[in-house]
């Protein structure tokens, strides 16, 4: 791979033109920008160059596939950014979990807000909690008596 971003920015952006049909754009491009060797003109080389063939193969099992490259690349980075994954990470020599529940939360400070399920709860402050006391679950555990985000005691249902 001996091209340069410049080579593969510009190849990407004639794809772009191309595949969205704006002919006179390309053209008014190509005016500005006339190609020249090192131009990348081969959809798959470019594709392979840049390692996004399972990106762009993942595209096309989509409802809607987006038509350029450029498209599929700005999608990819967009829901890596929100915290998705365009595809799945690579497997781990862990075995996948067999439960469908997530993993208990951790507890923050004192004050601070803990989410379960959804559900705001604040966690109460230091001095309102016994010392020996322990978190389960989002709650907080003293003596076996569960203590709401509200100091309440929690009575547990009786059988």
């Amino acid at each position: 791979m001996s091209q340069s971003t410049h080579e593969f920015s510009v190849a990407l952006v004639r794809e772009f033109l191309s595949r969205k049909g704006l002919k006179s754009t390309l053209a008014a491009l190509d005016d500005e920008l006339p190609r020249t060797e090192e131009s990348i003109s081969n959809r798959v080389t470019l594709a392979k160059d840049l390692g996004i063939e399972s990106l762009l193969k993942k595209n096309k099992t989509l409802p809607s596939p987006y038509k350029t490259m450029i498209e599929v690349m700005v999608k990819y980075f967009m829901e890596k950014k929100a915290g998705h994954t365009a595809h799945p990470p690579p497997p781990t020599t862990a075995p996948p979990s067999t439960t469908d529940h997530p993993p208990p939360p951790t507890t923050p400070p004192s004050g601070h807000t803990l989410r379960q399920g959804g559900v705001l709860t604040t966690v109460p402050p230091k001095d309102a909690v016994p010392k020996d006391a322990t978190y389960v679950s989002g709650h907080v555990v003293s003596h076996g008596n569960p203590i709401t985000s509200s100091g309440a005691k929690f009575k547990p249902p009786i059988d």
